[in-house]
């Protein structure tokens, strides 16, 4: 009985766990799930323009220690980048 009780529950939280939201700080202005994993490394770009560049850079340099090297800031669009 106790083994049936538990698998339920660990059934249930492996369901709740499927439709949880994401919390990012700050909230991103629009999320797109999907699956499979995004991973960041010292060739993920950071794309931004404009005002958003100085972050951006500030960023990189903060993320490289976790990278392994330092993001490269670009202004235009690319694929498997970090998008301001």
């Amino acid at each position: 009985m106790k083994r049936k009780i538990f698998l339920t529950l660990a059934a249930l939280c492996c369901v709740a766990a499927t439709f949880a939201q994401v919390h990012i700080i700050p909230r991103p202005a629009s999320i797109k799930e999907g699956k499979g994993a995004f991973t960041l490394n010292a060739r993920t770009p950071i794309v931004a323009a404009g005002e958003l560049q100085n972050p951006a850079r500030l960023f990189a340099q903060a993320a490289a220690r976790l990278t392994k090297g330092e993001m490269p800031v670009v202004a235009d669009p690319a694929k498997q980048a970090v998008v301001l």
